[in-house]
C-alpha cells in the first residue's frame, strides 16, 4: 500500500515536471500566428541574419555607434521608417534574447522585440 501511494505521488510530480518544460519550451521560442502583424517604430534597425540583429542590440546597449553604422553601411543591416506594417514569423521570448523575425514584400529580416509595436494577433 505505501509503495503504490509512493508510485502514484512520483508519476504525479513527473507529470507535473513534464508538463512544466514543456511550457517552459514553448515559452522560449514560440512561433508567431500566420497572421500576426505589428508596426515599425522610429529607428528601427532589421537584419538579414539573426547574429548580425544580435550583434545590433548589443551595440545599441553599448552606445558603440561606430560598430552600428559599420553593419548598415556594410548592408548586414538596414534602418527601417517608422509605421511599417511587417508579418511576425518568429517571436523569441525575453530570456531567449528578445530578438523577432519578420518579413515585409517578402524580404525575412530579424529585428529587437523593442523595436517593433501595435502587435495584432
Amino acid at each position: 500500500m505505501k509503495a503504490q501511494k509512493h508510485r502514484q505521488w512520483q508519476t504525479l510530480i513527473m507529470a507535473i515536471a513534464f508538463t512544466a518544460a514543456a511550457a517552459l519550451s514553448l515559452a522560449i521560442t514560440t512561433p508567431a500566428q500566420a497572421q500576426t502583424q505589428a508596426v515599425t517604430k522610429k529607428n528601427c534597425f532589421a537584419c538579414f541574419q539573426e547574429a548580425h540583429a544580435t550583434d545590433m542590440m548589443r551595440f545599441v546597449t553599448a552606445r558603440d555607434n561606430a560598430s552600428f553604422q559599420r553593419y548598415i553601411d556594410n548592408g548586414r543591416c538596414v534602418m527601417l521608417k517608422a509605421n511599417l506594417t511587417v508579418t511576425i514569423i518568429k517571436m523569441q521570448s525575453f530570456f531567449s534574447g528578445g530578438k523577432v523575425q519578420f518579413a515585409i514584400e517578402g524580404i525575412k529580416l530579424w529585428t529587437a522585440r523593442e523595436m517593433l509595436h501595435h502587435y495584432k494577433y
